[in-house]
């Protein structure tokens, strides 16, 4: 029993040597560093930079004696546990006082390093903003050729004009490279606009003017045909009063002649008969006509007797009715075919000219609609890349935030230890106590 009360007393005293080892030379630290960094040295403006080191010199000169006076701790925990109770309380009040001292260091460093975080946050959110900014002025300016492509060539070269006064060396900063090339694409596509809208606009003057030759031509047209019909009807007039005065003449030599006459009654009434054809058939068709000419050509005079010559000369006079209506027919006919022919050839050229013009709108619009799909596909990869870029920037925060709440994790942690550790002497000093009174009569104790 004797022996192993010594070796218990020994024990103890290797105890109390354990801790005057292990917080003497700490303990001394402690005091140069309240000292040293007592909490009213803690300067307020940690803007200035002799400062800032001042207080991060601090922090880390408190908290490495701190680490070592907890693993010296831990180790010395590991002993015999009567022993690990009186190495707790004497590292308490120091670790305490070192806790108190770190943190009140620590969360002035703390508080300065957030906000410098919130201004750095501002300015990066202000140059964000900037960029935002130079970004949307070049979508509008890149827009441009778009929104132009309805007006006229006046309302394009005034759009023209503002592209060309917009110098991207005052706005364009960090996307100067993109602003000129933007600023550059969106004048010559403006170019090529108002050009192609120069050469539209004067495409359209010069059909328009095409159109108004053919309408003059063609009232020209019908104003002669209406002329030539006019003058036929004029010439049919004097035939008309020219076959009424002959008829006249007939009647009056008729009434002369009159016994004549009765004698010859069959021959007058042919003579008659062949003078009154052209009056007769003078709205019969042409061929008709002609026949009637070739009919009147065949016959002969000798049933006409004396009247011979009479019969005749009238039937030569009907020829030359006859033979004078089918050429005016004819001239009419022709003319009427010229009026004809002439406005289905004018038809033919509008026509031809109006599906040109659509051929060629449809060719520019469907150029367009390519150039379009194009800038937005393009436009589209941009933005998948922003998108990319933001995502990670929001996992490097997420993978900062999670280091922190592992540390906090780890501090809790060792906490717990402490506390199990603390139930652990509890359960030694019971042991030590069955072994002074000699229930446990043989035990040994590691070094």
């Amino acid at each position: 029993m004797t022996t192993e009360i010594a070796k218990v007393s020994q024990f103890k005293t290797i105890g109390d040597e354990l801790i005057v080892s292990m917080t003497g030379e700490i303990i001394e630290i402690q005091k140069e560093l309240e000292l040293k960094y007592n909490v009213s040295l803690i300067p307020e403006d940690l803007t200035d930079k002799d400062n800032y080191k001042l207080v991060q010199s601090a922090v880390r000169d408190i908290k490495n004696p701190r680490i070592a006076l907890e693993k010296n701790r831990k180790e010395i925990s590991a002993v015999p546990f009567n022993l690990c109770k009186k190495i707790n309380a004497a590292a308490k009040p120091i670790m305490e006082s070192l806790v108190s001292l770190e943190t009140a260091w620590k969360a002035a460093k703390v508080e300065f390093d957030e906000k410098v975080e919130q201004e750095k946050l501002a300015i990066a959110k202000a140059e964000q903003d900037r960029l935002d900014a130079i970004t949307a002025k070049i979508e509008e300016i890149k827009a441009l050729p778009f929104g132009a492509m309805n007006k006229s060539s006046e309302e394009i070269a005034v759009i023209l004009e503002g592209v060309k006064a917009n110098y991207p060396e005052e706005w364009g900063s960090d996307y100067i490279v993109a602003a000129k090339d933007t600023v550059a694409m969106t004048i010559e596509r403006l170019e090529n606009l108002l050009s192609g809208k120069k050469a539209q606009e004067e495409l359209e003057r010069q059909q328009k003017a095409e159109a108004e030759r053919l309408e003059a031509e063609r009232i020209a047209a019908e104003k002669k045909a209406d002329e030539e019909r006019a003058e036929q009807a004029r010439q049919n007039q004097i035939e008309a009063d020219r076959l009424a005065k002959l008829q006249a003449d007939i009647d009056r030599k008729q009434k002369e002649a009159e016994a004549e006459q009765k004698r010859m009654d069959a021959v007058t009434d042919r003579i008659k008969s062949i003078d009154s054809i052209p009056a007769r058939n003078i709205g019969k068709s042409i061929s008709f006509l002609r026949d009637l000419v070739v009919e009147l050509k065949d016959s002969g005079f000798d049933w006409a007797g004396r009247y011979a010559n009479e019969a005749q000369e009238t039937t030569n006079k009907t020829i030359e009715s006859l033979e004078s209506i089918v050429a005016e027919k004819e001239a009419q006919e022709e003319a009427e075919h010229k009026v004809k022919t002439e406005a289905d050839k004018l038809a033919a050229e509008r026509a031809a000219m109006q599906k040109e013009k659509d051929e060629r709108e449809e060719a520019a619009k469907a150029e367009a609609e390519a150039k379009a799909k194009a800038e937005r596909e393009e436009q589209e990869r941009k933005d998948a890349e922003a998108r990319t870029l933001l995502a990670l920037r929001e996992r490097e925060k997420a993978d900062r935030e999670n280091a922190e709440l592992q540390e906090a994790r780890v501090s809790e942690t060792v906490a717990a230890m402490c506390d199990c550790v603390a139930i652990l002497e509890e359960d030694a000093i019971e042991i030590i106590n069955e072994i002074i009174a000699g229930n446990i009569p043989h035990v040994t104790f590691g070094a």
